[in-house]
């Protein structure tokens, strides 16, 4: 891009060829000043002339005279014409001076021109800008209004959820109120006797709620010269605690409740109690639980996933007072959250203790002949002074839907 003059130095330079220019034609007036001065000058030397002439013919002397005056005219002539020439050359000069200020103010003019042109296509494109960023801004407004149409709708939807949440806690709250006071009916199927069954699912039922028990184990007891030195209650039978089971409405289903093992009785020797029977439907298996004293046996397993395994006789450290049932709470592989194990006893340094839990407590190890049934599923104590073992608990089965 050429070098853009400013306005001032532009007008500067005007003005500096305007005084020049004037200059010149007052030196060109002064030098028309001179050749007038000339020609009135030579006007008189022809009439001098014409006198010489006229004189010539009176005296050769005045002619003489008038050569040397005509002579010295032309000195002067040829001085005057030296001066006009140079005076030429140096208008000349000016005008070529002026020719370069011409060019240079027609220079000078074409770069005002292209500035101008340059200003005006700026101020095309700040306009196409300016109507660009409108155009923005009118964007950015109707984004901003659909944002908050978004916000309010989010709002609203927000709103609507916590009245739908609001509304699914009041009916939770219903629904447990219902509950605690017994409003809310279910259907429950209750099989505690040992035997087989047929249970037909009814109709639009499609999960129930399991709960299963194998039988528990009677006691064992140990004798040493005709003294019975301790004894162990029965292990409990595996389980399914509460668990939802899928079903198919209008089949029926073959259910098996295991006995108990049976008690012993009248005992002279060691012996070890009786395992309980397994309890089985839809699909699963709940072994029941070992006699105590059956050596180094293991809690009684299912063949499900779904399954617990059995309790284990209520051990105890040894001590000098009785072990109650609420101190079952602390050996969680003799309860059940149904039950706790059956309490123990020890006697003369001697120790009896109850059995594993079930659907209910396990069997105690009595001081008397009065010792507690255990329940559904649970392992059988021993009556010190009857010496007898309890029969273990009959497995059970429960099914809600």
């Amino acid at each position: 891009m050429p070098y853009k003059l400013p306005s001032f130095e532009i007008q500067a330079l005007i003005k500096t060829a305007v005084d020049s220019i004037k200059t010149v034609v007052d030196g060109m007036k002064r030098t028309t000043d001179v050749t007038k001065t000339i020609v009135d000058s030579t006007k008189k030397t022809a009439d001098t002339t014409k006198i010489v002439v006229d004189g010539i013919k009176e005296t050769t002397e005045t002619t003489k005279t008038v050569v040397d005056g005509m002579k010295r005219t032309t000195d002067a002539t040829k001085t005057v014409v030296d001066g006009m020439k140079r005076t030429t050359d140096a208008t000349k000069t000016e005008v070529d001076g002026m020719k370069s200020t011409i060019d240079t103010t027609k220079t000078v003019v074409e770069g005002m021109k292209r500035t101008i042109d340059t200003t005006k296509t700026v101020v095309d494109g700040m306009k196409r800008t300016t109507e660009t960023t409108k155009t923005v801004v009118d964007g950015m407004k109707r984004t901003t209004e659909t944002t908050k149409t978004v916000v309010d709708g989010i709002k609203g939807t927000t709103d609507r959820t916590k009245t739908v949440v609001e509304n699914l806690i009041n009916k939770q709250d219903s629904l447990l109120l219902k509950i605690q006071n017994g409003d809310l009916k279910r259907n429950i199927a209750v099989f505690d006797m040992p035997g087989t069954y047929s249970w037909a699912c009814p109709e639009g039922v499609t999960v129930i709620v399991l709960t299963m028990f194998g039988a528990g184990g009677s006691g064992g007891v140990t004798v040493i010269n005709n003294w019975r030195t301790s004894s162990t209650g029965g292990y409990g039978g595996a389980s399914v605690r509460r668990k939802p089971i899928k079903v198919t409405p209008r089949n029926t289903y073959r259910l098996v409740v295991g006995r108990g093992g049976t008690g012993l009785t009248n005992i002279s020797t060691t012996i070890a109690g009786n395992a309980g029977g397994a309890t089985s439907g839809f699909g699963i298996v709940c072994n029941g639980g070992a006699g105590g004293l059956q050596g180094a046996v293991k809690q009684a397993t299912g063949n499900s996933p779904l399954c617990n395994k059995g309790t284990t006789p209520h051990f105890f450290v040894h001590s000098s007072s009785i072990v109650t049932q609420s101190t079952s709470a602390l050996f969680d592989k003799s309860s059940t959250i149904f039950g706790l194990g059956g309490s123990s006893n020890t006697d003369n340094g001697v120790n009896f203790y109850g059995g594993g839990a079930g659907f209910g407590d396990g069997g105690d190890a009595g001081d008397t002949s009065n010792t507690v049934a255990p329940g559904a599923g649970s392992g059988a104590g021993y009556g010190l002074n009857s010496g007898t073992t309890i029969k273990g608990g009959d497995g059970i089965i429960i099914i809600e839907y």
